[in-house]
């Protein structure tokens, strides 16, 4: 699954050294490239994918997915048998015993999705990025894979240099991923990142479809007013794209829920996953097989707006359960971001990863729990103890933000809610090259005098409208608390009642109802986004689980 990108050149070299081909397949690439160098095949191929390969003469089987994490795979070991595929419906469709991980449950109700290599089974794993498994003789041996995303070019560079080489590396990257023989689109929001990626495409593709999603314009607790539909719009005329603004309203998206859940496999209560869906779904109409993303900027280049307070100052300090739920998180209190800022910094780092970046802390989670829910599972912190361990100032942060974040949910939600459509989601910024390059720049470089994604900003300064480059960092963020306040507020009373799914799994105790009243009515915190997150799960035990039979 998934795209070789340098396949035509690789495949030219093999036909120079005598290998014959039977198809214009990227696929086929990949068995001779196995042939000549075995495992080492993978350090020659630029792209994204998730391969299967059988070794008759060996008698064993080889699964491994690209380094940066853009497709998934999922494995699972019954005694002599082996499965995998790249998605986790595939193991229910065959009838396997599969029983619900607690641990997973409660680390997505923090995070909004399932950190890998854990699935919402305690039966099936996902392969981390890069990672060779080899299945041979029904035993399973896990190894590093032999390319690193991690690499750099091994010296400072300049500002001059870091342009330079961005803007090279990204206008020969675009290019690289527009050829295909079906007509290609690009998501444009109007945002730095799309607009790069769709300026630099439009270049070389006259016929380039774009796409944005337009919606109510209530404000955003997070950036604002939601809708940048118009902004998109004004950019695509001046670019001479086809462009297409899909309009949806809160009724559009809560008719998606649940094919949303379904199509995502597992829970995954990402909200912008919705817009994502909308859009493939119109690609998909108008014959669009191939959609190129700005997914994957802010972890490489400094786009978030956090990121301007993190400093190289370290706290230490041993803190019991309770003072550590006593740390707001920035996505809670949005609305007191710099208050929010000067208490989180005084926190350790793996508190401090926790609460820039996510949502429900232990407290507000043991508040809906059962009791034997809460007695089965881990705090969700444990996630963070490299950044405590490895602390490299905040470098930390932006690492752990490409490890952890980007893999689990910017790159999960591009795969699953393209894929759902058939369409393929290409994102320029995960190559290879562009991921060297930004590895290489310094935290300053990244962040300059409070300046976000200086260094992508300065590449790209003579191309793009200043009203682009100036804007400030606005994500695609559904207005979830003020939809479950209003049109989706049913959706609370089906999820925290006795009568749930949540509630007869013994996820939640009988108390949770009046609980999560509570903290929407808060007009101190945002917790729509923790809200939804039990609302998915429990359309999730429902309709996937239990089969609409729960």
């Amino acid at each position: 699954n998934g795209e070789i990108y340098n396949f035509k050149e690789i495949k030219k070299n093999l036909e120079i050294e005598g290998y014959k081909f039977r198809t214009q397949s990227d696929g086929e690439v990949i068995c001779h490239l196995y042939e000549k160098h075995g495992i080492d095949f993978l350090k020659y191929i630029r792209g994204m994918f998730s391969i299967a390969l059988w070794d008759h003469k060996e008698q064993k089987l080889i699964l491994t997915r690209d380094p940066q994490g853009e497709k998934p795979l999922y494995y699972c070991h019954q005694e002599s048998q082996f499965f995998f595929s790249s998605h986790l419906n595939s193991f229910r469709d065959l009838k396997l015993k599969l029983s619900l991980n607690k641990q997973a449950i409660w680390d997505y109700l923090s995070f909004l999705w399932i950190p890998q290599p854990q699935t919402i089974y305690n039966e099936v794993l996902s392969l981390m990025p890069g990672q060779v498994l080899l299945w041979k003789d029904s035993k399973i041996d896990i190894i590093p894979g032999p390319v690193s995303i991690n690499e750099n070019f091994g010296k400072k560079l300049s500002d001059t240099e870091a342009s330079e080489l961005i803007r090279e590396k990204m206008e020969m990257v675009v290019e690289q991923q527009l050829i295909s023989d079906v007509p290609v689109g690009c998501f444009l929001s109007a945002g730095l990142d799309s607009s790069i990626v769709t300026t630099l495409a439009a270049r070389k593709n006259p016929n380039l479809h774009t796409f944005t999603i337009a919606f109510e314009d209530v404000d955003d607790p997070y950036h604002g007013k939601s809708n940048e539909s118009l902004e998109a719009e004004a950019y695509a005329h001046k670019l001479k794209t086809k462009h297409h603004t899909i309009k949806v309203t809160s009724e559009t998206f809560l008719n998606n829920l649940v094919s949303f859940v379904r199509k995502a496999g597992q829970p995954f209560a990402v909200s912008s996953g919705l817009g994502i869906l909308s859009i493939s779904e119109k690609a998909k109409e108008l014959g669009i097989k191939v959609l190129l993303s700005g997914d994957g900027a802010d972890e490489l280049f400094g786009g978030y707006s956090w990121y301007k307070d993190f400093t190289e100052d370290r706290s230490d300090q041993e803190l019991s359960n309770d003072k550590i739920d006593d740390c707001p998180s920035m996505q809670v209190y949005p609305q007191y971001r710099s208050e929010t800022a000067t208490i989180v910094k005084k926190y350790p780092p793996d508190v401090q990863a926790w609460a820039w970046h996510y949502y429900a802390s232990e407290r507000t989670k043991k508040m809906f729990a059962s009791a034997e829910f809460n007695r089965t599972v881990e705090p969700s912190i444990r996630h963070f103890s490299e950044v405590k361990e490895l602390w490299k100032g905040p470098f930390s942060f932006v690492e752990n933000d490409r490890r952890f974040y980007l893999v689990n949910e910017m790159l999960q939600k591009a795969d699953l809610m393209t894929m759902a459509n058939s369409i393929e989601g290409r994102l320029p910024f995960l190559d290879r090259e562009i991921q060297k390059v930004a590895r290489s720049l310094s935290f300053d470089q990244m962040v300059r005098d409070g300046e976000l994604k200086w260094a992508l900003k300065n590449a790209f300064a003579d191309i793009l409208p200043e009203d682009i480059l100036r804007r400030p960092k606005h994500g695609f963020n559904v207005p979830i608390d003020y939809w479950l306040k209003g049109k989706w507020k049913f959706l609370i009373d089906e999820t925290f009642s006795v009568n749930s799914c949540l509630f007869k799994e013994g996820l939640i105790s009988e108390n949770a109802l009046g609980m999560a009243y509570d903290l929407l009515e808060d007009k101190k915190s945002f917790h729509g986004h923790t809200i939804f997150c039990y609302i998915i799960l429990n359309i999730w035990l429902k309709e996937v689980h239990h089969g609409n039979n729960c």
